[in-house]
């Protein structure tokens, strides 16, 4: 994690008519992704996937929602207007808005909780699969039939970002991986 590096005239120069701008919205981004991986690596958002296409999904939600929650909503909006057409960033964000921070608490808890140090171990679409069973079971929708759940709309944002999508098999997969995310398993 070590090597991140925020440009010093990020604090002197202004975007969108801010003021300090980029020193607002890449320290929290950059911010994220170190407390991210060091639950665990390679998540999505960070080391990239080809489901993905490189994109920066979650730490970008976090800009927008996290720049307002402090009193910021100027850097939020103006962070909302950059990002907030990308469909990965708009799906995080809904995600955010519907179920509130403790889904992505929950989130990072099962990672824990189920050993996940290197998401690199799994490949994809399993790794994303396994990351929308994770979500899903922490906004208590694992009662739903399985178009029900967010994979239905992770998959509709991954076919917009990468024309790729994850197979209800695959889903299928991960929850047997998985059968209860809160509960530690040997495998």
């Amino acid at each position: 994690m070590s090597g991140l590096i925020v440009s010093p005239d990020a604090l002197h120069n202004s975007a969108y008519s801010i003021g300090q701008f980029w020193w607002h919205i890449l320290t929290m981004h950059e911010t994220v992704n170190v407390l991210t991986g060091l639950v665990a690596s390679s998540w999505i958002w960070a080391d990239g996937s080809p489901l993905w296409a490189g994109s920066s999904p979650f730490p970008n939600m976090c800009d927008i929602v996290v720049s307002g929650e402090i009193g910021r909503k100027d850097v939020s909006a103006a962070q909302l207007s950059r990002m907030g057409g990308d469909p990965g960033v708009r799906l995080f964000l809904d995600v955010q808005r519907r179920y509130g921070w403790g889904v992505y608490q929950k989130l990072f808890s099962y990672v824990r909780t189920n050993g996940i140090r290197d998401w690199g171990a799994y490949p994809e679409p399993l790794r994303t699969a396994i990351l929308v069973w994770f979500l899903s079971f922490g906004a208590n929708l694992t009662t739903l039939s399985t178009d029900e759940l967010l994979l239905d709309e992770f998959n509709s944002a991954l076919r917009s970002i990468s024309g790729r999508q994850v197979p209800p098999s695959v889903y299928t997969q991960a929850q047997s991986l998985f059968p209860r995310p809160d509960v530690p398993h040997l495998y």
